[in-house]
């Protein structure tokens, strides 16, 4: 399975920040990525603001998951 190199390296990235930030658009891919390198937590996070994002009344264009666990 073949990701975006930009996303891998967001999500790697995300390890050190804490912090994860993309376009709405773009959350299956973030959420397909960060299961295949089984980044749970990133997981969990994605598929949270995925249902938000898929209710009628939430439209944010960006997406901002904090991924620290604590």
């Amino acid at each position: 399975m073949l990701h975006s190199s930009a996303v891998v390296c967001e999500l790697l990235q995300s390890c050190y920040t804490g912090i994860l930030q993309f376009s709405a658009k773009e959350i299956v891919n973030y959420l397909t990525a960060a299961s295949y390198l089984q980044m749970e937590h990133v997981v969990e996070k994605c598929r949270g603001a995925l249902s938000q994002y898929m209710q009628p009344r939430s439209r944010s264009p960006i997406v901002s998951i904090p991924t620290s666990n604590t």
